[in-house]
């Protein structure tokens, strides 16, 4: 509701807002709709003192922005979410990949392939343009489901907004908006997710049947990101 205000829109907003509050409780102490109104002035409170703060500190001017829809699209509070996304993402790029390079040693087509050197040099180029478009396929992909989801139930304002408007980025230590610095962890994904692609491709190479392949890929690629998700996703 303090969207878009100027400073002293905010402070007419917030002492109106603990006036209806004392008015409520006034009339009864246990009033749960004070208690929800004091929970929402609370959090107006908390930002504006938080962008105080950031203007004092490193001359930046934040904007009154709802982090809901954007911790749901790039972490913090929807960080479970983020990192089931990009699981489910390195699966299936294991398994895509996986029985790729395996495929042609099962069928026995490696020596047909190696018969020159300018054959293999092609079809590197080719099997390495294959793997970066499908991980950036499957990334746009995830990515698209995603932002229509926040966007159609939450919303995504002020998008232009500083980056450390939002209080759990206010370590990033560049000057970008919103946008920018969703542009930029999508395609930090997007790169993780390739080399991925390419980790699977080798592991593939490296066994005689798809069966194994996929299996070998999905083990190195999966377990670490399992075990470590928390640090790398």
């Amino acid at each position: 509701e303090v969207r878009g205000k100027t400073e002293e829109e905010v402070e007419r907003y917030i002492s109106e807002a603990e006036e209806e509050i004392d008015g409520l409780l006034q009339e009864d102490q246990t009033n749960a709709r004070a208690g929800y109104m004091q929970s929402a002035l609370n959090v107006i409170i908390n930002q504006k003192e938080y962008l105080a703060q950031l203007k004092q500190d490193r001359n930046i001017r934040g904007e009154y922005v709802n982090p809901l829809g954007y911790s749901m699209l790039i972490g913090e509070n929807g960080k479970e979410t983020v990192r089931n996304d990009m699981l489910l993402q390195l699966f299936l790029i294991a398994v895509l990949f996986g029985g790729y390079m395996a495929y042609e040693n099962q069928s026995g087509m490696t020596g047909i392939v190696n018969s020159t050197a300018k054959k293999v040099r092609g079809m590197n180029r080719a099997k390495a343009v294959w793997i970066v478009c499908g991980t950036v396929i499957i990334s746009v992909l995830f990515f698209l489901v995603e932002l229509d989801n926040v966007t159609g139930r939450i919303g995504l304002a002020d998008l232009d907004a500083a980056v450390q408007s939002l209080q759990y980025l206010e370590k990033v230590p560049v000057k970008i908006t919103l946008w920018q610095y969703i542009l930029a962890v999508w395609m930090g994904r997007t790169i993780l997710l390739t080399a991925a692609g390419f980790l699977a491709a080798y592991c593939s190479s490296r066994c005689r049947s798809v069966r194994s392949g996929i299996l070998v890929s999905v083990a190195v690629i999966m377990l670490p990101a399992l075990l470590l998700g928390g640090f790398i996703l």
